[in-house]
């Protein structure tokens, strides 16, 4: 029985991080042009938080409305779906964040 508990989550887990790379492959653009440009002027952490909030309401929006798809995520996974999508999104948005950041530092002058 532990060995099937095992598998059974082991599986839950694949399908749940396709169905998040699915939902974020959808909604970086979305989620990125909502975003950025008033997180760019935020603290590091006020930008993570702002991020989050804009792509767990695109990421809840999506999977209530796929749910009458025919791919639709299994009721059972949709909060972990929604918990990694959005976390992905974070994490892809907060490194392009870090990147554009740091292209706009200043140049050190020679004394």
């Amino acid at each position: 029985m532990v060995l099937l508990g095992w598998i059974q989550r082991r599986r839950s887990g694949k399908v749940a991080e396709r169905h998040a790379d699915r939902i974020v492959a959808r909604l970086s653009r979305l989620v990125r042009d909502a975003a950025l440009p008033r997180a760019a002027g935020l603290p590091r952490a006020e930008a993570r938080g702002y991020i989050r909030v804009k792509a767990l309401s695109a990421v809840a929006a999506h999977i209530e409305k796929s749910s009458d798809a025919d791919d639709a995520i299994p009721s059972r996974l949709r909060t972990l779906v929604a918990t990694l999508a959005t976390e992905h999104l974070v994490v892809e948005l907060m490194r392009q964040l870090a990147h554009g950041s740091s292209r706009t530092a200043t140049k050190r002058r020679a004394a």
